[in-house]
Formats: C-alpha cells, structure tokens, sequence
C-alpha cells in the first residue's frame, strides 16, 4: 500500500515530500520495517495525499494498464498508465512526448472487455532521469481527456467504484 502511494505522490517524487527520508527508507526497504512502522509512514502520507485529491476536480486511482497512444505525426507509441480519473489519466512511458501535444490513446481497463478510445492533451510532462525511484521509464505525463463521450466517462467512473472498494 504505502509503496503505490510513493509512487503517485508528486512530493516525494520532485523529493519535497517533508518525510522524504522516513519515505525512502519505507520504499526502497521496506522488509526493514515492522507493521506498527509501515502503518504509521502510511498514516504521514494520507494527509498529504488528502490535500491533493482536494486541489482535483476527481478522484484518482491508482492503475496498471496498457495505453497505445498516437501523435499527432501519427506515430504509434506504448505507455504504462499511473492513475485514472474522469477527468484524465497519467501515463509513464520511453518515448518523448511535449506539453500540450494532442494524443489520440486506446486502452483496456482490467474487468473490461470494451477497447477505449479518447483523445487527451498534455497537461504537465516529467523528465524521470532526474527523479529518485522512477527511473523504469524515461517520462511521466498527465493528459487531460477532451471531448470524451458520456458511455466512456460512465465506464471510467463504475470501473474506480470498484478499484475504490478494493
């Protein structure tokens, strides 16, 4: 648990988290640490989580799944998405993408047989060479769906009920 909200949260990510080496010592070794401690770095990070959900139009989730999007030149690109909300998505993945860049993007959610397709533009865009704990992938973006149609929006929100009360 303690270490899905690490990954998610933007604080420990740019290390401004005011934990950060309670924090890093809970994700990198964790085996170190009893329950009692694991409980109490999770209960550290709530509230700071609590704080950024409250800045967002909607609730996000964590999530880990497959997204093929394509540039506006056509290309064809893989990403691994981060969290989902109705409103957006944040994805991970090697290939270069620009601040508000349009991309077209298709993606199964798990527990969903239907192939979703939504347009999104670039909101924020991250370098992870320069980020401690995300080196996996060389960028993380967050897009912001556009135009998204209301039997996809009604799919996302009944798919993060569920992925809430897990």
């Amino acid at each position: 648990m303690l270490s899905s909200l690490l990954k998610s949260c933007k604080l420990f990510g740019k290390q401004k988290c005011p934990y950060q080496r309670k924090m890093e010592r809970a994700y990198l070794i964790p085996q170190l640490l009893d329950s009692a401690q694991l409980l109490e770095y999770e209960s550290l990070c709530l509230p700071c989580l609590e704080g950024e959900q409250q800045r967002r139009k909607s609730h996000r989730v964590p999530v880990s799944f497959l997204v093929c999007c394509q540039q506006t030149d056509l290309a064809r690109i893989g990403a691994k998405a981060c969290n989902l909300s109705t409103e957006g998505i944040a994805i991970e993945t090697n290939y270069p993408i620009s601040k508000n860049e349009k991309l077209g993007m298709e993606f199964l959610v798990p527990s969903r047989s239907n192939l979703f397709r939504v347009v999104g533009e670039v909101m924020w865009r991250q370098f992870n060479e320069d980020t401690s704990g995300r080196q996996e992938t060389l960028f993380s973006a967050g897009i912001k769906f556009l135009d998204i149609e209301d039997s996809l929006r009604s799919a996302i929100e009944q798919y993060l009920l569920k992925a809430s009360d897990q």
